[in-house]
């Protein structure tokens, strides 16, 4: 399966924020298509496993905002979205790089 083979220790960090820009754009659009999946909690759990770098600070943020979302907990998954507002971060533009 797909998280299988980039959870390997040997795949080089380009290719991890890679498969991590995917993973999010693909949560995203489950969201607003209303689809919830049991690869969306793979996604997720991809994602929170994901090193404790600075460069997948923002994926690992996401990770918890869309498992908010999943889990009904909805005004949790509004304080994360201000608080990224709230920063001016545009999780889009810090994912494209």
């Amino acid at each position: 399966m797909f998280f299988n083979k980039y959870h390997a220790k040997n795949v080089d960090e380009y290719t991890m924020r890679l498969v991590s820009r995917i993973l999010v754009k693909y949560l995203d659009l489950c969201f607003k298509q209303g689809k919830r999946n049991n690869e969306m909690n793979q996604a997720i759990k991809f994602l929170k496993l994901l090193p404790n770098k600075v460069e997948f600070g923002i994926y690992k943020i996401l990770a918890t905002y869309y498992e908010e979302l999943l889990d009904n907990n909805f005004e949790n998954a509004q304080l994360i979205a201000d608080l990224l507002q709230d920063e001016d971060l545009d999780y889009e533009n810090v994912s494209d790089k």
